[in-house]
């Protein structure tokens, strides 16, 4: 276990090296051995990709997350899944068979898919412009920053960018204009984060003509 700043990161054990799963997946989640953890099911996002054991982040929102630092290494979980559709057309091609660009909204530990899909296509040949936008409150709060930006140099055509609401605001469409262009709807949205920032983001997306079929989004409101 690992803490950093508000993110507990776990690891499970080799043995979970086995478990299949796509980039940006799920898993439902129970501690059984740790009686200072309750046992009940929790949803979290595999933050590793295929391959690696795996790991999860999760963001100190309320008492399951925070009573998951009291776990330690010998500790049994149980996990369901995988579950979710998340950057997966329903073959389960990765991120769709599509000639648009994509653009990555990530709001926070919404954060957590992406790692998973990005630490995946570092190995993987990637065949069109992706744009990562990862919004925190400030630098502190970036925490896989410096990971990102180094994936960013292995995976072509990835461009990341870092939002700092502190300084610039929440955003906005001309924050998204003035990165990509004003013809959004040549862009495939996937949008990671808090309910109300999801909700914002699609209204306003779909008000610059964007369809409803290119915006695909997973909220963070679980504790």
């Amino acid at each position: 276990v690992e803490i950093k700043g508000n993110i507990i990161e776990f690891e499970l054990s080799d043995e979970s090296i086995k478990f299949k799963f796509k980039p940006g997946q799920f898993v439902n989640f129970s501690v059984v051995s740790n009686p200072k953890i309750s046992k009940e099911l929790h949803p979290f996002t595999i933050s590793s990709m295929p391959g690696e054991k795996i790991r999860f982040s999760v963001k100190n929102l309320g008492d399951f997350s925070k009573s998951l630092e009291n776990l330690k290494v010998g500790d049994v979980v149980r996990i369901w899944g995988p579950h979710g559709m998340f950057g997966q057309d329903q073959s389960g091609q990765i991120l769709f068979p599509s000639t648009k660009s994509v653009v990555f909204i990530a709001g926070g530990i919404g954060i957590t898919p992406f790692l998973s899909i990005l630490r995946y296509l570092r190995y993987r040949e990637n065949v069109r412009p992706i744009y990562l936008i990862y919004s925190c409150k400030n630098e502190v709060d970036a925490i896989y920053l410096n990971e990102l930006e180094s994936i960013s140099k292995e995976v072509k055509m990835l461009t990341i960018v870092n939002h700092q609401s502190d300084i610039e605001g929440f955003l906005d469409i001309n924050y998204f204009k003035k990165l990509l262009g004003n013809n959004l709807t040549d862009f495939i949205f996937f949008v990671c984060g808090p309910k109300l920032m999801i909700r914002s983001i699609t209204k306003m997306l779909q008000e610059e003509g964007v369809s409803k079929n290119q915006i695909k989004y997973e909220d963070f409101s679980f504790k």
